[in-house]
């Protein structure tokens, strides 16, 4: 048997794990030479909050489903194994919005997955983080809150 143990400065000293001579049966934390240490959980959010937030250069060009099935990639939507969205669902259609908002790396996970009025109509009602909507409502003005309010009517309750 083969006993490892890692020690990090950040999170001290991990369990013990054992495996026959040859295994690869290693905990997912496990430090080998060679291999990336993992970051401590408050640079991981540093650089989270400094990824980029994707904007189209126009709302006219979202010309995503409005209704249906949609089944989101993996690179959308990891966190759950189903990624099946019904869009006449109310709270499924923003869970759906808010992962393409989240996930979204090209304009094009932004313009195959959103539409135009669905996301007018959605807007107010989305849990955005605070970067994305000030970054969307900085490029398109006409997002903002206060113009929403009078213009789109409120999401129907599912």
């Amino acid at each position: 048997m083969v006993a490892v143990a890692a020690v990090l400065p950040e999170y001290g000293v991990l369990p013990e794990y054992s495996a026959l001579p040859g295994s690869t049966m290693l905990p997912g934390n496990a430090v080998l030479p060679g291999r990336a240490v993992p970051k401590p959980p408050q640079q991981a959010r540093k650089h989270y909050a400094r990824r980029a937030v994707v904007v189209p250069a126009s709302l006219a060009d979202l010309h995503g489903p409005v209704d249906g099935l949609i089944e989101l990639p993996q690179r959308l939507f990891w966190s759950a194994a189903e990624h099946m969205f019904d869009l006449s669902v109310a709270d499924r259609l923003l869970e759906m919005y808010e992962a393409v908002f989240d996930a979204a790396r090209t304009e094009a996970d932004l313009t195959e997955y959103l539409n135009r009025e669905t996301l007018a109509r959605v807007w107010p009602e989305l849990a955005l983080a605070p970067r994305i909507r000030r970054a969307w409502e900085t490029a398109h003005p006409q997002l903002s809150r206060a113009e929403l309010a009078t213009t789109a009517p409120a999401v129907p309750a599912a």
